[in-house]
């Protein structure tokens, strides 16, 4: 197994910021109203939308204060739906032309047994675990892991570059 930096944290937002952010994926009508893609991929079992958060400042604002963000690049939130078993996204860097210093993170909104692999098919696995999230450098592949547990998985994908 190669050497994979990666950090944990839990407990990432305050009560009442994480249930704005929670509130705001889960119950809202974001997913029906605002423009969103599937993900683009050619993996039939790859079933997710992605919704694009640059215009919801009282979502991100929060992030970047306990992630000391300097520059966004990407900012999305995800929903994975229900699968009959744990399928893998494909393993991909967010990014393809990556600056210095710049950070992926995954934030998860709900707890799920869905998550992310980190690394490649040998690396680290890291559950969804309600206001945690997991970053590594943007160099790092990873893949999402699907839930069978809840109907969807909601995540928060950010890449960006520290103060």
């Amino acid at each position: 197994m190669t050497n994979i930096s990666y950090e944990v944290k839990e407990n990432v937002l305050s009560p009442d910021y994480f249930n704005l952010v929670s509130n705001f994926l889960l119950y809202s009508e974001i997913w029906k109203c605002l423009p969103y893609t599937a993900n683009p991929t050619t993996d039939i079992n790859d079933k997710s939308l992605q919704c694009n958060l640059f215009n919801y400042e009282a979502i991100l604002i929060p992030f970047v204060n306990a992630l000391n963000i300097k520059e966004l690049f990407i900012a999305r939130a995800n929903c994975n739906f229900n699968r009959d078993k744990h399928y893998k996204s494909g393993f991909h860097t967010d990014m393809n032309h990556i600056p210095d210093n710049c950070y992926t993170c995954v934030f998860y909104v709900n707890t799920n047994n869905g998550g992310t692999q980190l690394g490649g098919e040998y690396g680290f696995f890291i559950p969804s675990v309600a206001n945690s999230l997991v970053e590594f450098p943007t160099s790092t592949i990873h893949a999402g892991v699907w839930q069978t547990d809840v109907p969807f998985r909601y995540v928060i994908n950010l890449s960006y570059t520290k103060t």
